[in-house]
């Protein structure tokens, strides 16, 4: 069985934009895969449809090195809720590039998990 790329756009935004976990790590892999020129001056200086785009590359690069920093110093260290808030708002329309980075066999067997879990009908070809 196939997921459809459908199928797993809706789940991987909604995973983006609903849990807390799946969205920091997404924030972290994409920040990860920023230059470092974009990394250091927290703004999109190249044009190549990887990282954070212009409008929100102040906010989560700052996001990422703020809780980078921070959890050095007490591992525990969460997001405040209004962080998670934009965080949340923010991350979906990142859907794509996690989907590229991801490793798509594990990506694949935590949505069918998922969806088994939550008893949601699966969007799948055959």
């Amino acid at each position: 069985m196939k997921i459809t790329k459908n199928a797993m756009r809706e789940f991987i935004k909604h995973k983006l934009a609903t849990d807390k976990q799946f969205s920091e790590k997404a924030l972290f892999k994409i920040y990860e895969s920023q230059t470092l020129e974009e990394q250091s001056l927290d703004n999109t200086s190249c044009s190549n449809n990887v990282g954070f785009t212009s409008f929100d590359s102040f906010i989560l690069s700052q996001f990422a090195k703020s809780i980078t920093d921070k959890r050095k110093k007490d591992p525990t260290y969460q997001f405040s809720k209004i962080q998670l808030g934009v965080l949340f708002k923010k991350m979906p329309k990142y859907w794509k590039q996690i989907l590229n980075i991801c490793d798509k066999d594990k990506l694949e067997k935590y949505y069918i998990k998922h969806m088994r879990h939550t008893g949601i009908q699966m969007s799948m070809k055959v």
